[in-house]
């Protein structure tokens, strides 16, 4: 977390226009912390103290600091991390508040709308996905203000591809990180 902090010229308050739904820290909280966190920032430790409700927009970089913060106090490593995430983020898609949302239609039909299922939760932000011509393959593209999302966190975003892929009816569903930059990151999405 605060290899990530020193990243951002302004730290915790780097990117003031990027937000999150604070139904993602809240389920993270509830679904990732298994035990006490050290002591954190004062904004991060009210996120953790008093969770504002689902339908509150939070600051990206304190979410993101928070995710990090957890990754470092409660996994062995970033892997171990990530497999969790794709735990997460497939109970979380599952939840009434998101279902509607996410599990509209076939993968193919669903891909073109990645952009607005992003913005129901991200502001400052965007993805944006491409179904290619052979069956069972897209592309998409996140993009984002300079280092708003480290290394750790895209990987938990492909989790969260994956999950929107399989919950519309996807099978052996695979994204790999095609590249990434600081405000960049490109997937490429496979499944049958």
């Amino acid at each position: 977390m605060e290899a990530y902090l020193a990243t951002l010229p302004e730290g915790l308050d780097a990117h003031p226009q990027c937000r999150q739904k604070a139904s993602i820290a809240r389920h993270t909280l509830q679904r990732f912390v298994d035990g006490a966190l050290p002591p954190l920032p004062a904004p991060l430790q009210a996120l953790v103290d008093a969770p504002p409700p689902a339908s509150l927009w939070i600051p990206e970089v304190h979410a993101t600091a928070l995710f990090l913060a957890i990754c470092d106090a409660q996994f062995p490593d970033d892997d171990t991390y990530v497999a969790r995430s794709l735990a997460l983020n497939r109970e979380l898609l599952q939840s009434p508040l998101y279902r509607m949302v996410m599990f509209v239609a076939a993968p193919a039909m669903l891909i073109p709308l990645a952009g607005r299922q992003w913005a129901t939760l991200h502001r400052g932000s965007t993805l944006t996905a491409t179904a290619l011509s052979g069956a069972g393959h897209a592309r998409s593209e996140m993009r984002f203000p300079a280092s708003l999302f480290p290394a750790l966190l895209v990987r938990c975003f492909a989790t969260a591809q994956q999950a929107v892929v399989e919950g519309s009816g996807g099978r052996d569903v695979r994204v790999e990180l095609r590249g990434l930059t600081s405000t960049r990151a490109d997937y490429d999405i496979f499944w049958t």
